[in-house]
């Protein structure tokens, strides 16, 4: 035998519980029975804004088959999630100088401006545990190319991944959440004509040419292109010597460099020094070569490329086509594949797998335009149109 104690909790429903002394059961009962005296006490005593504001919640959420406790408890989730954070703005400051010291000063200098707008993109007084993916969504949607929008994503990431593992800042990283940025290359990717890297050539400035031929002509990254040294480059060869530490990678390869290259390149070489200027002159002429030949408009900070921009005019800015994501690499893998046919050669110096260069550069081109890219040469001007001359 044995003593049966059934009574209701204070959330709704009953519980039973058994005992083998009866004195054990009596004792259980009369707990409970103080338990809501204290309960009904306390309910008596609530002010009448506060009853007033329960009859209302339970009449909001009676609609959707919810109770106030179960408002309160997915409250209390959200509110474990959003606290505890820091300032936003002051947790990107020490970020920053975190990394001042390890990175190179152009990585230093990019993450420092993309994290800096996004806190002036979301509400002052904002912390690291107060940030959605949403917010995050509604930054990206700020932004035009999908180059630009996948760096910042990266930027972010990076970031919130510090604010949670190392810092304790928040307790997810908001990033995570975002949707995933599309955009047509990454259905197809798109190339330029001969005659409009013939074009683009002619607009560069002499501190970023070289590094426009050997994107557009040898297939290197422009990420690699900014790392790279003019010690690996040897024309006398006409091979570059492409580096771990500069590869995307991190495996070194050796990648040729085709006849109108050496041309290009033979009146700017030097034996040392960065092949693509830094600092504030990283940008600054690249989007305005860019922009004379009719690709635009950039969210840019320069006052230069602004410059430039506010000349053309808004009817003008309307008009320009929006420079293709990896445009200069797509092209020159896309022609060099449709010149050759050699698929693990072609494959092997752009660093990258002969399935996935297959996938998206064969057939790109015809190999008459292949033709044409590699005999776009230094040449003069005459009515917008190129004259080749033979080697």
């Amino acid at each position: 035998k044995y003593w049966r104690l059934t009574y209701p909790l204070l959330g709704g429903g009953y519980k039973q519980q058994a005992f083998k002394l009866k004195t054990e059961a009596e004792r259980e009962m009369a707990k409970r029975k103080a338990e809501f005296a204290s309960y009904g006490a306390a309910a008596a005593s609530l002010p009448e804004s506060l009853r007033v504001a329960a009859v209302e919640g339970h009449e909001k959420l009676k609609g959707y088959g919810k109770t106030l406790r179960d408002a309160v408890d997915f409250y209390v989730v959200h509110l474990k999630a959003t606290t505890g954070g820091k300032d936003l703005k002051e947790a990107v400051d020490e970020f920053v100088l975190k990394i001042e010291a390890t990175k190179s000063d152009r990585y230093h200098q990019s993450i420092k401006n993309r994290l800096e707008t996004m806190v002036k993109r979301l509400p002052a007084g904002y912390t690291t545990a107060q940030v959605t993916s949403m917010d995050v969504a509604s930054i990206l949607d700020g932004l035009a190319a999908a180059a630009t929008k996948r760096s910042y994503k990266a930027n972010m990431r990076t970031f919130f991944t510090w604010c949670k593992s190392d810092k304790g800042y928040c307790q997810s990283n908001p990033v995570e959440g975002a949707p995933r940025i599309t955009s047509d290359a990454d259905k197809d990717v798109q190339v330029l004509t001969p005659e409009q890297m013939a074009r683009l050539l002619e607009e560069c400035d002499d501190s970023i040419l070289p590094g426009v031929v050997l994107a557009g002509f040898c297939g290197l990254r422009m990420a690699e292109v900014s790392r790279l040294d003019w010690s690996a480059i040897k024309l006398k060869s006409k091979t570059i010597a492409i580096r771990g530490a500069v590869a995307k990678t991190g495996s070194r390869r050796v990648v040729d460099i085709p006849d109108n290259a050496v041309e290009w390149l033979t009146p700017r070489v030097k034996t040392e020094g960065a092949v693509w200027p830094a600092g504030d002159e990283y940008r600054r002429p690249w989007n305005i070569a860019r922009l004379r030949c009719g690709w635009g408009p950039f969210q840019s900070t320069c006052a230069a490329v602004n410059a430039v921009q506010k000349a053309m005019g808004k009817a003008k800015l309307k008009k320009l086509n929006r420079w293709p994501d990896n445009a200069l690499r797509h092209s020159a893998i896309s022609y060099r594949l449709a010149k050759t046919s050699d698929l693990a050669l072609v494959a092997t110096q752009a660093g990258n797998s002969p399935s996935m260069v297959k996938r998206h550069y064969d057939a790109v081109v015809e190999r008459d335009a292949a033709e044409a890219w590699f005999a776009t040469r230094p040449a003069e001007f005459e009515t917008g149109k190129v004259t080749k001359f033979d080697k």
